[in-house]
């Protein structure tokens, strides 16, 4: 392919992707966040991340209505836990969270709790040592034993 011909396909991809983003109803500087929306949400939680396809490391994406609409890209599939572990002089240092929230009810206070966290890249540090399991803890405990 010659360099105009390159030239012609890549500015008619452009120009498909601006009118694609004004039909949309988004400026084309906006930021992904505001136009990345998960799909069992109207919240407005900026997301991060994108396709592998384009080198992402944080996947996320849209298969049951993949492209742009003016509801923006819903997000219905992805990241969902993520962990780091590091250590200190204490031992482990873990940080994790369920990106999509802890509950999967609709109007649950759980459902985008830790959506929020993911999105503003803020992750909880997990209990490791019994005084830090003992100080969080919510409930009883439920142990378990074989019949």
């Amino acid at each position: 392919m010659s360099d105009a011909a390159t030239a012609t396909r890549v500015w008619g991809a452009l120009d498909a992707a601006v009118k694609k983003m004004r039909d949309a109803g988004f400026a084309l500087d906006a930021p992904l966040g505001q136009v990345q929306r998960v799909v069992f949400s109207n919240e407005n939680i900026p997301l991060h991340g994108g396709d592998d396809i384009e080198g992402v490391l944080n996947n996320v994406g849209d298969r049951a209505r993949p492209g742009l609409s003016k509801d923006g890209i819903r997000i219905d599939y992805g990241t969902s836990y993520v962990q780091t572990v590091t250590f200190d002089d204490r031992g482990p240092v873990a940080q994790a969270l369920l990106t999509y929230g802890q509950s999967t009810h609709a109007g649950s206070p759980h459902q985008t709790d830790q959506l929020r966290m993911y999105a503003e890249k803020r992750w909880p540090q997990l209990p490791f040592h019994p005084e830090d399991i003992d100080r969080q803890r919510i409930g009883q405990p439920l142990i378990l034993r074989k019949p």
